[in-house]
């Protein structure tokens, strides 16, 4: 629904999709990724208080030793700098999270899509 409501440029119907996935991180430790992929969504529609409150809560729960958290927590620090306009410091965050971990590649698809 919030890739309609982004088409649209609805943004406060966007948000308040984002709100409803925000939901899913009222549990004592959410997932890092999660809290990421919803965050960065905030931060494209626009919505920077609720982008760095989730990056609050992503923070207290990354795990610094791993690849992965480190890349996805600089992924949202690098989205939020950018929504704050803030675009050499977003591409300097973007890079380093491209640059600590990568996840496999995507694979083709297997055949005529029908």
């Amino acid at each position: 629904m919030s890739i309609v409501m982004e088409g649209m440029e609805r943004r406060a119907e966007l948000v308040a999709e984002w709100n409803k996935a925000a939901r899913c991180l009222e549990v004592p430790a959410p997932p890092v990724w999660l809290g990421v992929r919803i965050g960065i969504g905030y931060a494209r529609a626009g919505a920077t208080p609720q982008a760095a409150r989730l990056l609050n809560i992503v923070r207290e729960h990354t795990d610094l030793k791993s690849a992965q958290d480190s890349s996805e927590l600089h992924r949202l620090e690098g989205e939020l700098e950018l929504a704050r306009g803030k675009s050499r410091h977003a591409l300097d965050l973007l890079l380093m999270a491209d640059n600590e971990y990568r996840g496999p590649p995507l694979k083709a698809w297997p055949g005529p899509i029908r």
